[in-house]
């Protein structure tokens, strides 16, 4: 009895060059893949490490391209032109990172208040809103209404609302900067696969991290 074939499958981006590998033994979704191959063995079985002769990506760019359904690799004159290409995937990578950080934002941080720890949004709105009462304060008011996530809005005293002010205010800050280092390392990428793994939690190179703890005050 014949031994059942493995299809190996491939994913492509808009250029054609092939982005991932694997194999039905692994897959359960396959949306987006294309079956490129099929046959037995280790090399079929284990095709994101075994089908190819070469990884996926090198400094310059993608190694192989979908050519009449098969993995066929590419040259480096090919690789080299894909200039355009990546400054797309730059761009976009740059605005998923915008995202992030707005999203990180609006979400909003801890604040120890007299009722405990609780915790404030910092939307836009929310940013007025605060900027306001925060002026407000500096004027010389001794209370402003203001309010916790879920929680009714009472009279916080002007050292209670500052320090909470304080911490929502350095916590935009500490994001924002994030974000401008995040942007610089996605702007001195050379390949797309570079700029594919970055994302906003990835621990940032070395010597922009070290730019950022100096920024910032971290101490490590």
């Amino acid at each position: 009895m014949d031994e059942q074939k493995i299809k190996v499958y491939a994913k492509v981006d808009s250029a054609g060059c092939i982005t991932a590998i694997n194999s039905s033994v692994f897959l359960t979704d396959f949306v987006d893949w294309i079956q490129i191959d099929e046959g037995v063995g280790d090399k079929y079985a284990h095709a994101q490490s075994q089908y190819l002769e070469k990884p996926l990506f090198d400094s310059i760019g993608y190694n192989f391209k979908l050519s009449e359904g098969k993995a066929v690799e590419r040259t480096d004159e090919e690789k080299q032109a894909d200039s355009a290409y990546i400054e797309r995937v730059r761009a976009a990578k740059l605005e998923e990172v915008a995202v992030a950080c707005q999203q990180v934002i609006y979400a909003g941080v801890d604040a120890v208040t007299s009722k405990g720890t609780e915790h404030f949004s910092a939307t836009s709105a929310d940013q007025t809103n605060l900027t306001a009462l925060a002026a407000a304060v500096q004027q010389g008011a001794t209370q402003v209404p203001y309010h916790a996530d879920g929680q009714l809005c009472r009279e916080f005293t002007a050292a209670e609302f500052t320090a909470v002010f304080t911490t929502v205010k350095n916590f935009i800050a500490y994001n924002t900067t994030l974000c401008n280092h995040i942007n610089v390392w996605i702007r001195r990428c050379t390949t797309a696969a570079e700029i594919s793994a970055i994302t906003y939690a990835t621990k940032l190179p070395d010597d922009l991290q070290a730019n950022f703890n100096t920024i910032m005050g971290v101490t490590t």
